[in-house]
């Protein structure tokens, strides 16, 4: 069989875009009112998303609202 094409996943493998996520996050919860720091952001950018959103604002949002 020959392969047409390949994927590969360079995120956080070849290339470092941590600071990019970080400054969405950052805009995203200020923006649904978090008002935190970016300090504060960079120490929360871990896990999945749902997670996060529930970290910053517990009990705020349903599932569906936070995986939305």
């Amino acid at each position: 069989m020959r392969y047409k094409a390949f994927l590969f996943d360079l995120n956080g493998t070849m290339i470092d875009d941590m600071s990019y996520h970080i400054k969405a996050w950052y805009r995203i919860l200020n923006d649904l009112g978090a008002g935190i720091s970016i300090e504060r952001t960079k120490e929360e950018c871990y896990g999945k998303n749902h997670e996060l959103l529930e970290r910053i604002f517990p009990g705020k949002f349903s599932f569906e609202e936070k995986i939305r």
